[in-house]
């Protein structure tokens, strides 16, 4: 069984894709990533009712960050920490990269 540590890169093992799809699949995420940081205060609302969790925003919007730096520079910190105060995921718009 494979194990999944707090920092992910892409090595022979991993699902390959070409850098274009790449690129663009990255572009997608961080359309995402803006559409959900400027999204009305009730589809942010429906987000954390689908999740039943308060910080789904949050969590969702870090997740999208990661796996974008993952497929444009080989590797992303995947944070785990339940503390939503220690996640690494801005609140402005700006991606952090």
């Amino acid at each position: 069984m494979r194990t999944v540590s707090k920092n992910a890169k892409c090595t022979h093992g991993s699902v390959t894709l070409e850098l274009i799809d790449a690129m663009e699949l990255s572009e997608v995420l961080d359309y995402l990533f803006d559409w959900l940081h400027g999204a009305s205060d009730p589809v942010q609302q429906d987000l954390v009712a689908f999740a039943s969790d308060p910080h789904a925003l949050r969590i969702v919007k870090s997740r999208l960050v990661a796996f974008s730096q993952l497929l444009v520079f080989g590797e992303a910190d995947f944070d785990e920490h339940d503390d939503p105060d220690e996640r690494d995921c801005p609140d402005g718009g700006e991606q952090p990269w």
